[in-house]
């Protein structure tokens, strides 16, 4: 597979446009068609790093196919789920308070992703959040890994959600309250819930699908 293939493989596995893509680094759909033609052009140095982290993978596999451990590609019926970045013009992105780490990817099996998460958009749209913060706790602790569907970017009904408001990462219950907004709901009872309110710089990053709780022994 070529980096013109890679990139556009990425790129859908992200749910985005062409358009929303080139939006990232600072430029226009043509640009990206560029990419992803074969004949094309490649990002230019600048570029091709903000590039692979933007589809989650190592600039070595973006440009030569090869994975971190090494090899060419997955075993069939087998996913990598990787950590969720944010990528292009907000970096590796949006401020998470109090987060204590993160998980890099998992590697799953067709059959876990079945028995796991079975009402994912798609597995290739599964990423790893890490928990942080007690706002919702209750429901994961502060550390607990979490997976996100990036295909679901809109609060198309009550759910978890992890979302940004300006530049600040959030995983709260949100409801579509009519009339006043989307009220954000945190599991923890010790923290108000608030709105978000129309004109707000909201964007939805995905719906959790699970999280697993961690218990200390």
């Amino acid at each position: 597979m070529s980096i013109h293939k890679r990139i556009k493989e990425g790129r859908e596995r992200l749910g985005e446009s062409e358009e929303s893509f080139a939006k990232r680094f600072g430029y226009t759909r043509p640009t990206v068609q560029q990419w992803e033609r074969e004949n094309g052009t490649a990002p230019k140095l600048d570029k091709i790093t903000d590039v692979a982290d933007a589809i989650g993978i190592t600039l070595d596999e973006l440009i030569a196919g090869r994975k971190p451990d090494g090899t060419k590609s997955l075993p069939k019926g087998e996913y990598l789920i990787q950590q969720y970045k944010t990528g292009g013009a907000m970096g590796d992105g949006v401020v998470l308070r109090d987060q204590p780490g993160v998980i890099r990817s998992w590697q799953v099996t067709d059959e876990w992703v079945r028995a796991n998460v079975p009402n994912c958009s798609s597995p290739k749209n599964l990423r790893v959040v890490t928990g942080f913060g007690d706002s919702m706790k209750g429901l994961y602790n502060s550390g607990d890994p979490l997976i996100v569907d990036v295909g679901v970017q809109s609060v198309a009904f009550d759910a978890v959600y992890f979302f940004r408001v300006e530049n600040e990462g959030f995983i709260k219950r949100l409801q579509r309250i009519p009339g006043e907004g989307i009220l954000a709901i945190s599991e923890n009872k010790a923290y108000r819930d608030w709105y978000i309110k129309p004109g707000m710089d909201f964007e939805v990053f995905g719906r959790v699908l699970k999280a697993w709780v961690g218990t200390e022994y």
